[in-house]
Order: structure tokens, then sequence, then C-alpha cells
């Protein structure tokens, strides 16, 4: 198994507690975008062999339900060093988690494109980095929300008409929609979009977050390469609606690549596209 991968969600909480735990597209977002290497933040200072994670966030979003996010890593990829896992958190959020993204060499790069719940009002958006030799470093950026347009909150699907929102994912390779070739030992994007309900369960009342129902939700995103595990990603609730998420393989060989959801109410939903060389 791949170094790095982990579990499991962590949930960071504020103010009550919540239970139950590619790019993205960005030209649909109005307003200009932040675009350039986050601000270390902390102790979290980057190792000397690497760079702070580049952060990219719109300046200013109406929709705080589908907020882009892309998180880019300069480090080396290799078997004994590598770039582990990327958390991306906004601490100002009732569900301060947006996720947890691990890696493995396969992946070439740790990079990350989805878009996140945000509530309304400025955030800073904060992203650490860990490699396999132990070491933790940070980077921030910000952005708004306008007022009034926060994606926290939302109701939850009943079970019966969740299943009929639900569809299996579709594996898109940009490289090979533009017919351009594919090389072994070149980074591919890779994207991953699947039509799933995503709420957290939450109101507000009061100027406080309440919950008052169960968060449904893909708990996780699972990357194979000809049965290899490559990559796991652990979800939370603060993800957006009907995901889109864009990583990258670095392939040494010709295989079948397989991507794996679960939510949490025991679903899974896969597919497979198969990488093939020019």
């Amino acid at each position: 198994m791949p170094e790095g991968i982990a579990g499991s969600a962590v949930f960071t909480r504020r103010r009550l507690l919540v239970v139950a735990g590619g790019a993205v597209g960005l030209a649909l977002v109005r307003g200009r975008l932040h675009d350039g290497p986050a601000q270390a933040a902390g102790s979290h200072t980057p190792p000397p062999h690497a760079a702070p994670p580049i952060i990219r966030l719109p300046v200013l979003t109406e929709n705080g339900a589908k907020v882009p996010i892309v998180v880019e890593v300069d480090h080396p990829m290799d078997i004994d060093h590598h770039a582990t896992t990327i958390t991306v958190i906004n601490e100002r959020d009732p569900i301060a988690s947006k996720g947890e993204f691990s890696f493995s060499p396969a992946n070439g790069q740790a990079y990350v494109a989805f878009q996140a719940r945000l509530d309304d009002g400025p955030s800073t958006v904060q992203a650490t980095v860990a490699c396999s030799r132990a070491a933790r470093w940070t980077g921030t950026a910000s952005t708004r929300v306008v007022d009034g347009a926060g994606g926290c909150g939302g109701p939850v699907p009943k079970p019966e008409r969740a299943a009929t929102l639900i569809r299996p994912p579709v594996i898109r390779l940009p490289q090979a929609v533009r017919d351009e070739p594919i090389a072994a030992g070149r980074l591919l994007d890779v994207q991953v979009k699947i039509q799933h309900p995503v709420r957290t369960g939450l109101e507000r009342r009061d100027g406080a977050w309440v919950q008052t129902a169960e968060p449904f939700y893909l708990t996780e995103m699972d990357v194979f390469l000809d049965g290899e595990r490559v990559s796991h990603f652990a979800l939370t609730p603060a993800v957006s609606d009907n995901p889109f998420i864009t990583f990258r393989l670095k392939p040494r060989r010709a295989g079948m690549l397989r991507v794996v959801f679960r939510n949490n109410r025991g679903a899974r939903l896969d597919a497979e596209h198969p990488i093939r060389f020019a």
C-alpha cells in the first residue's frame, strides 16, 4: 500500500459538534482569481527541498456552495521521498475540514482541484502538506463569499429522493480528449465527475449553526491503477454537490484506471478508464 494513504477524514469543529462524521470550473466564478504561491502560515514553513503550496481561489464569489480550490505542490515524488498528503481547512466554517488528499509516487505530483462549501464573508483557506520524511508545511490564501451567499447549510434529500439524484462517476483524460499523445513517465491530468448530492445537515439559527439532520455526503474516493491503490481522498460534507475532482498521475505503463467512491449511507460507485500510450 502506498505510503501516506489515510483511511478517514478528520473533522474540525467550530461552535458545534458535527456528527457522522482541472481544474475545477474557475471560469464560471465571477470575480478575479487569487493565483500564486500561498504565504507560509505559523511555524509550518517549507523545508529546504520544497516550496509553499500554490493555492488558487477566487478573490470574490457569489456562490459559497461551490467555491473552486486548487492546491499544487512542488516536491519530489520519489519512492523514498515524496509528498504524502494535502489537508485543506477553513477554520471559520462550521465544518472546517474540506478534505485530506493522500498521494503516492505514482501520482507524479501532489495536486488536487475540487469545489467546497464556505460560509459567507472573508475566509483564509489553509493547505498543509506532509511528506514521507515527516516534514509538514502550510500555506494560506484568501477569498470572500458575498454576504448571504454562504453554502454551509441546506436540507438533506430523503433516501428515496437521493437515489434518483445519484449517478456513477465518469473519468475524463483531457489530454486524450484533445488528441494529445499520452506517454509513459509523463504527468497526466485526470478529471472525475460524479452526480451525487452533498448536504451538511446544518441550519443557521439565531446566528449559530445547528445540526438538524444527518449529513449526506461522499466519504472517500480511491484511485487504482491496474489494481494498485495510488491515491486516497478522504472527503467531508463540506465538499460541494456533484463533485468534480482533478488530480494527476505519472503512469509508467499502460493499464486500467479505476476510481471508487463511497458515501455515508454505504453506497459504492465506481468507474474505469483505460490508459493507452501513443
